[in-house]
């Protein structure tokens, strides 16, 4: 993948996350995935497990400002020449702004316009990404992600 292709595909993932569309964000990621979280726990095996962590997330707090700060990749193998899969190591970091809603233990969903005041929680971090892509042809999609606060 290009550096640019690379941008476009987090563009996409990042608008889909942000606008909590999960049907595209389960598009992105590899039925397979494996997800390392922040806090160093066991790892999250399978597409449903990371997209239920998005869902925690969303039913938690809401975002505020979420802006990619810096990112580079690395791909590893060309289908033209090699005749295998794309294979691309990408870090993305960011700033992210978010509350936590005072009502989400009651199982309610928050937006911006709906979640109570909480104290605004600002972090900088960074996700490791490996994407593959079995042909040009084809989508990239997620394999492996690991998520590290700054």
């Amino acid at each position: 993948m290009t550096s640019t292709q690379v941008e476009q595909f987090l563009q996409h993932l990042n608008d889909a996350w942000l606008s909590r569309d999960y049907t595209t964000l389960g598009q992105l990621y590899h039925q397979d995935v494996v997800l390392l979280p922040p806090d160093a726990g066991s790892p999250l095996l399978g597409r449903e497990a990371v997209l239920a962590t998005y869902e925690d997330f969303h039913a938690a707090c809401y975002v505020e400002r979420f802006t990619v700060t810096e990112q580079s990749s690395w791909p590893f193998s060309s289908p033209q020449t090699t005749g295998e899969a794309i294979t691309t190591m990408v870090h993305m970091r960011f700033a992210i702004d978010y509350r936590f809603s005072q009502s989400a233990s009651s199982g309610e969903t928050t937006t911006p316009n709906t979640a109570p005041e909480t104290m605004l929680q600002t972090e900088q971090g960074m996700d490791v990404y490996t994407l593959t892509q079995i042909s040009a042809e084809h989508a990239p999609t997620i394999i492996w992600r690991a998520q590290f606060t700054l």
